[in-house]
């Protein structure tokens, strides 16, 4: 791969998605490439890129996790962003807005880990909690309740598990 044509780093990690790819670089950030249909690469816009480019305002020293269609990072200091598709809040901002470039989520305590599925995030904490973003908490709501147990706090798509 080389310098993965985005200048001064190159690729440490390398994760995969469905339609996107993403590498931390040897200079700390994150580079992205693929479809772009979501805004997914975190360059601003959607234009789907064949080579590697770089996540606008890429987050520093990151873990990566690809979803579907999004992705999301948590970097050096344990703060979580997210880009890409929000269709079920999987982004973790309260909103279903699509966004182009990463956005910080807001109230979460700080992460050490991240992995993303088709429609939701989920976050471990460095207290050993995870957070749930998307889709995935109904779901889990849902089998909390069949399994006789409390379900899920009401709110948005945020959950403590």
């Amino acid at each position: 791969m080389g310098d993965a044509g985005v200048g001064g780093g190159t690729p440490t990690d390398v994760w995969f998605g469905r339609s996107h790819t993403c590498a931390s670089m040897s200079d700390k950030t994150v580079a992205c490439w693929g479809s772009n249909s979501n805004g997914q690469l975190g360059t601003g816009d959607t234009v789907d890129h064949a080579t590697p480019v770089r996540v606008q305002g890429s987050p520093t020293s990151p873990t990566v996790a690809l979803g579907q269609f999004h992705t999301c990072a948590v970097d050096g200091a344990g703060k979580v962003w997210c880009w890409g598709a929000n269709t079920r809040g999987q982004l973790g901002d309260g909103t279903r807005n699509e966004q182009h470039a990463p956005k910080l989520v807001t109230g979460l305590p700080p992460a050490r880990k991240i992995q993303a599925g088709k429609e939701h995030t989920c976050a471990e904490m460095a207290d050993g909690t995870v957070q749930l973003l998307g889709i995935e908490r109904r779901r889990r709501a849902r089998r909390r309740h069949v399994d006789g147990q409390p379900g899920a706090q009401q709110g948005d798509e945020r959950h403590s598990a």
